[in-house]
């Protein structure tokens, strides 16, 4: 018998006992985090809430009666960085938490004025079971009252806010950044970030509610809904909602909506007499999707003004955003990064004056010019 052949059984033999899931965890052993919310605690100590499941009250359509309890059960506890306080959860759930499921990272505003995005998110990055596809959200409320808030067609808080993050982006009404996204963005160069803000109305509904800016990482002030897609019409990534347009004057009775079905935008930053600038072209397609007043669309130049009282719309959102982030010197539309890539010499002598010197002066020429593609199955 050749050497091969009496070798072959014992890598068989061994292949068969490494094989499986050798460290695999069965659900009774585990509690699964669908959320966790950070708030600043007393010194310099943060405190950690993790919204676990609980399976046995968590009913399906088809089944009837009541639940036994909450699908959902909230557990904290105090540390001194995150994952001392995520180590000392254990202590109050009996079980070792599992993160594979997290859709939420819920920050406290107070906190992120006394810490960087980096310095709280830290152990997210370096843990590997957790996804980086986890939103990234601040509030102004406490972290651990949102992970308490109800939404009538979901039954775990996290999975009603990453739900309505998702459906903001398709209304083009927040700046939205999972936790893989905002790292990136944290070592890129010349580029502010911006994430999603989370608040609660009267009826402890959760709700998102336009975005956060952020200074070199630090909470800087918040966006509106139309700032933040003001920010998303420059970096090209509206994706669809409504352009309201008044039709005669301001006259609220006579307004037009717009529907948004394609933008692109393109930045050139350049230097004009020795001093950096930026042009701004916004390319944008859209569809008139309902009108409060009769129109002849027939009639010559009649669509020309409806793309024209869009464009200024849009030109004026755009102008919004900028007006709120040069406030903040929070550069969030990353004109600082177009000049790093276009101009890194000059760069080099910018970089450390860019957001308290040039960004908040920063000469920014914007184009618009908007098509009318469809306008439904009547003329007038």
């Amino acid at each position: 018998m050749s050497f091969y052949q009496k070798f072959v059984p014992f890598v068989l033999i061994f292949a068969f006992l490494l094989s499986g899931c050798w460290d695999r965890k069965e659900l009774n052993e585990i509690s699964l985090s669908m959320g966790v919310g950070i708030d600043p605690a007393k010194g310099a100590n943060v405190l950690l809430t993790v919204e676990t499941v609980v399976p046995s009250n968590i009913k399906t359509q088809s089944q009837t009666g009541s639940a036994k309890g909450a699908p959902y059960i909230n557990f904290s506890s105090q540390g001194e960085t995150v994952f001392h306080a995520i180590r000392r959860i254990i202590s109050y759930t009996s079980r070792k938490v599992f993160y594979g499921y997290n859709q939420v990272i819920i920050i406290n505003e107070d906190l992120v004025k006394e810490y960087t995005l980096k310095q709280i998110l830290d152990f997210f990055v370096r843990d590997p079971e957790l996804r980086e596809r986890n939103w990234v959200l601040i509030t102004p409320y406490k972290a651990s009252d949102i992970l308490n808030t109800n939404n009538p067609l979901e039954m775990l808080p996290a999975k009603a806010i990453a739900d309505e993050v998702k459906a903001n982006i398709f209304n083009s009404e927040t700046i939205a950044n999972d936790l893989l996204h905002v790292y990136e963005l944290i070592y890129s160069r010349g580029i502010d970030i911006a994430v999603p803000v989370v608040k609660k109305d009267k009826k402890n509904h959760p709700f998102i509610s336009g975005s956060a800016a952020f200074k070199g990482g630090r909470f800087a002030g918040y966006l509106s809904e139309t700032e933040s897609r003001g920010v998303l019409w420059v970096l090209g990534k509206v994706r669809s909602g409504i352009v309201v347009v008044p039709w005669i004057g301001e006259n609220p009775k006579t307004r037009l909506s717009i529907e948004i079905v394609s933008v692109s935008s393109k930045i050139k930053p350049y230097f004009k007499d020795g001093k950096p600038a930026i042009d701004i072209k916004i390319l944008q397609t859209a569809n008139l999707g309902a009108s409060r007043v009769p129109l002849d669309l027939e009639k010559p130049g009649t669509l020309g003004k409806i793309a024209d009282l869009e464009e200024k719309a849009i030109k004026q959102e755009i102008e919004t955003a900028l007006k709120a982030a040069k406030k903040y010197h929070a550069d969030v539309f990353g004109f600082g990064n177009h000049f790093y890539i276009n101009f890194p010499e000059e760069w080099k002598a910018m970089e450390n004056k860019w957001r308290d010197e040039i960004f908040p002066n920063l000469p920014v020429n914007i184009e618009v010019e908007c098509k009318i593609n469809q306008v439904g199955l009547t003329l007038k």
